[in-house]
């Protein structure tokens, strides 16, 4: 009776693992269309230079706009450029290590990342080590059928919970990454050399327009351009891993010091802190992200400083990340 349980469950076993199989082989099968198909790689082979005009619509002030260009060698070689009036970026990648200027602050807007982390990834359509097929599933969108992969990640920092990635069924196309309340789609598609590449992409958040992108320039790139891969003098040095990095972890904390004066003006609120761990686990390059007032920054930043995290490591070897904390005050 004892045997009986294995011969019930061995088909139930195999089902999941040809449906598994199923599943990457599917994903596989669209991702390597996409690449085939769309994105500025198959319209200039080899390195390319492309470049975007932006336009951001949250903000307080109204639209501001700003461009960005990609100077594309290969995978651990590239340049990128972000320009707009209150924000400006350099990152170079060398092979050997990842190069970052930002001003005025070291930290990237939320709105820029998101954009900018989408335009790269249509570029270059692929899952990272570290991302998992969950479900294929169908779509439509304006009468055009999709077809989607849903993936998950794990070991990251911050965690982006679900993805999905749908592409054009008849193109081949990638026109829309979803990620919870927020999509960006892409359209407008121009055919050259025989591949597609969109001229548009939109980024929504519900149904509000928060930023958009517009192709400006797609031309060739001469790996030995001068200057193309040195960096500013004052960039920062960070870790360049391209494989899962494992989370690290809080070993050492400290509880913040809530100001007298701060309480008794009742102020409450959470600070927002950037910083980059170290490979020894330790906090630098820290700033206000959103602030509360002087006081509760302060106290905030002064706790911050004393945590300490396990390392997070990238194929054995720690690795410097970056990452944004919260401080919450209540009374």
């Amino acid at each position: 009776m004892k045997v009986r349980p294995s011969f019930v469950l061995l088909p139930l076993l195999l089902v999941p693992a040809a449906f598994a199989t199923s599943k990457e082989q599917t994903a596989a099968g669209l991702l390597e269309r996409a690449a085939q198909t769309s994105g500025p790689t198959p319209v200039v082979k080899g390195s390319y230079r492309i470049e975007y005009r932006l336009t951001f619509h949250r903000t307080l002030t109204g639209p501001i706009s700003g461009t960005y260009s990609t100077a594309w060698i290969s995978h651990d070689q590239w340049r990128t450029e972000v320009s707009t009036p209150v924000f400006s970026s350099i990152e170079v990648t060398d092979g050997a290590s990842r190069w970052v200027a930002r001003k005025p602050h070291q930290y990237e807007p939320e709105d820029i990342t998101e954009l900018i982390s989408d335009l790269m990834l249509a570029a270059d359509v692929k899952l990272s080590p570290n991302e998992k097929v969950s479900k294929i599933r169908e779509d439509n969108h304006g009468g055009v059928r999709l077809q989607c992969i849903e993936i998950s990640r794990q070991n990251v920092m911050p965690s982006l919970g679900e993805e999905s990635l749908c592409f054009d069924e008849g193109s081949g196309a990638l026109v829309r990454i979803t990620r919870g309340a927020q999509r960006t789609e892409f359209s407008d598609f121009d055919t050259r050399n025989g591949a597609l590449i969109a001229r548009k992409a939109q980024q929504f958040r519900g149904h509000d327009l928060i930023s958009e992108a517009e192709l400006a320039s797609l031309d060739p790139q001469s790996p030995s351009a001068a200057g193309l891969l040195d960096h500013p003098a004052d960039a920062r040095q960070l870790s360049n891993c391209e494989g899962p990095v494992t989370s690290g972890m809080l070993v050492q904390s400290a509880t913040p010091v809530y100001p007298k004066a701060a309480r008794a003006a009742r102020q409450t609120g959470t600070v927002e802190i950037y910083a980059s761990i170290d490979i020894d686990g330790s906090l630098k390059d820290m700033e206000i992200v959103r602030g509360v007032s002087k006081l509760l920054d302060d106290a905030a930043m002064e706790a911050v400083r004393k945590w300490r995290y396990k390392p997070y490591m990238c194929g054995g070897n720690p690795v410097q990340v970056e990452t944004t904390v919260s401080v919450n005050f209540s009374l």
